[in-house]
């Protein structure tokens, strides 16, 4: 398996913040967007400015859902799939230097970016940001308790997933609402 060591996977529950990790990472060197990408695409830009996210990482995970004919905010995510083209390592081969890799729908689905990094920031929440977040991105179309089903998936695939790692690093939304960098800047020192 290749991948760039110090390339950073940044993931966590539907509430986590992973957002303001990922622009900090880029605050700190690691590019969200490769050279000359056009991100005149639906969502390019405001994926970018606004999540510090890459619209083509959240694209794998929805052609994986759309081939299986099941929403990404569902339940029953598929286990069993065929990987789309371009798929993570396509993706990881347009960078030049380290990259970060993030996506709210990037967590279920953790074990295909092994090729993109060995390193996971895994960003933890409450229940309620996620509860709320998940109501959100569904426009509040859906029941708690279907919510709740959609959440549990959601953690944990991604928590079988993060035993992949050989390098994961926690921090809490509210370390980082804090703006308590610390911790993570020494991490990002030892694997950068």
């Amino acid at each position: 398996m290749t991948h760039h060591p110090q390339n950073i996977i940044v993931a966590g529950s539907p509430g986590a913040l992973v957002n303001v990790v990922s622009k900090h990472l880029a605050n700190k060197g690691w590019a969200i967007k490769w050279p000359n990408q056009d991100l005149d695409i639906l969502h390019g830009q405001s994926f970018y400015e606004k999540n510090g996210q890459n619209y083509e990482v959240q694209l794998i995970q929805q052609m994986i859902c759309d081939d299986s004919q099941i929403s990404v905010l569902s339940d029953k995510l598929p286990v069993y799939f065929d990987l789309p083209y371009p798929g993570p390592a396509d993706l990881v081969a347009k960078f030049k230097t380290k990259a970060v890799f993030s996506a709210p729908s990037l967590p279920p689905f953790l074990d295909i970016w092994r090729v993109a990094a060995s390193v996971v920031i895994d960003v933890q929440c409450t229940e309620s940001a996620d509860m709320n977040t998940l109501a959100d991105w569904t426009h509040k179309k859906f029941t708690d308790e279907y919510l709740r089903k959609i959440r549990d998936t959601y953690i944990s695939r991604y928590r079988q997933h993060l035993k992949l790692f050989s390098k994961v690093f926690t921090v809490t939304n509210t370390e980082l609402v804090e703006r308590r960098f610390d911790a993570l800047n020494r991490f990002l020192d030892s694997v950068s």
